[in-house]
C-alpha cells in the first residue's frame, strides 16, 4: 500500500492507469486501526485492477482538510486523478463495506 504525503499525492493518482482506493485513516480512530490490517490484505484481492493508497491524517492535515475528509474512516477512489465516490464514517463499519464499496465502483464502470 502507498502511503501518501501532500508532495506525493498528486503524482500517484495522476500517474495511475488504474483506479486508485484511498483510506484516510488517524491512529486516535479505533475502527480505522481495526479495519487497516485487512485493507492492506485486500491489495492482493483487488490487484491489477485497484491501487492502494493511504493516508494518515494526524500526520497530513492540510491533504485531509483539502480533501474535505470530516470523519474518519473515510475512504475514497479516484480514477485519472479525480475523485469519483468518497464513503465516510457512517457507511464504513467493516471490512465487508469496504469490500462492498470497492466492489460496488468496479460494476459501476
Amino acid at each position: 500500500m502507498i502511503e501518501l504525503k501532500t508532495d506525493s499525492y498528486s503524482e500517484v493518482l495522476m500517474g495511475s492507469e488504474i483506479p486508485v482506493f484511498v483510506d484516510f485513516f488517524g491512529e486516535s480512530c479505533a475502527i480505522c486501526m481495526e479495519l487497516l490490517p485487512g485493507v492492506h490484505e485486500m491489495e492482493k484481492e483487488f490487484e491489477g485492477k485497484v491501487a492502494f493508497a493511504s493516508v494518515d491524517t494526524g500526520a497530513e492535515r492540510k491533504l485531509a482538510m483539502k480533501e474535505r475528509v470530516m470523519g474518519l474512516p473515510t475512504m475514497a477512489i479516484y480514477e485519472g486523478g479525480e475523485k469519483k465516490v468518497v464513503e465516510g464514517p457512517k457507511d464504513i463499519k467493516s471490512l465487508d463495506d469496504v469490500r462492498g464499496f470497492i466492489n460496488g465502483y468496479l460494476a459501476g464502470k
